[in-house]
């Protein structure tokens, strides 16, 4: 059993191996894959664009979709994700991300990010990958490449309880992502802790995915 993005409780299949499903699909295996684990009877023609979807948001598309700039795509990619026949990595699962004052209009970085962690809740404004790796999340959030006015924010999932493996799907098989829907990420994820290095520049923020939406605190 797994939550669901939306809180519900969802009896989706668990898989424990990034690898689980075949890497290096093409695009005809994975509409073939999507029909197969679906609840739902899709078209061929469905199929294809929930598909088109999840690749472009694997290359070019990322930015547009996980900022909730492409209604139609995201719609595509959270039903794959939240349908119950979709699979959930039940492992471990980490976020790495780089914030600068200047991507933030000026404003302090770690200020920024202490306001967030107040607030108990880690949300991202759409459809988001953890990684199956966290030597992969960490290249992400820039760590080791220090520089003035930027910080690096390693989020680690413990709950194991949503987010899509989606090695098999994306065009970027080396980042053995896990997808979370854009439903569950603007809800948010439970923070439960978190710490910093000596120079307070790197966040290493603890969140869990099976615990209600209350709180947090420092560790």
């Amino acid at each position: 059993m797994a939550k669901g993005g939306s809180g519900g409780i969802v009896s989706h299949p668990i898989v424990s191996d990034i690898d689980h499903y075949k890497p290096y699909m093409d695009t005809q295996e994975k509409v073939d894959w999507l029909k197969d684990h679906h609840s739902k009877t899709l078209t061929e023609q469905e199929a294809q664009a929930t598909i088109a979807a999840a690749e472009n948001y694997s290359l070019s598309g990322y930015s547009k979709i996980h900022n909730g700039k492409s209604p139609k795509e995201t719609a595509l990619i959270d039903a794959m994700i939240e349908d119950p026949k979709a699979p959930v990595y039940a492992k471990t699962q980490y976020r790495g991300i780089h914030v600068s004052q200047s991507d933030l209009g000026g404003q302090d970085p770690k200020a920024w990010i202490e306001d967030i962690i107040k607030t108990g809740v880690w949300k991202e404004p759409g459809v988001s990958s953890f990684s199956a790796t966290k030597s992969t999340a960490m290249s992400f959030g820039h760590f080791g490449y220090n520089k003035p006015g930027e910080i690096h924010i390693l989020i680690t999932n413990h709950g194991k309880t949503t987010g899509m493996p989606f090695k098999h799907i994306s065009e970027c098989t080396s980042e053995n992502e896990v997808l979370h829907s854009a439903k569950q990420m603007l809800a948010g994820i439970k923070i439960t802790g978190y710490h910093t290095n000596k120079a307070g520049n790197e966040y290493f923020i603890e969140v869990d995915d099976s615990l209600p939406l209350k709180g947090g605190k420092k560790k």
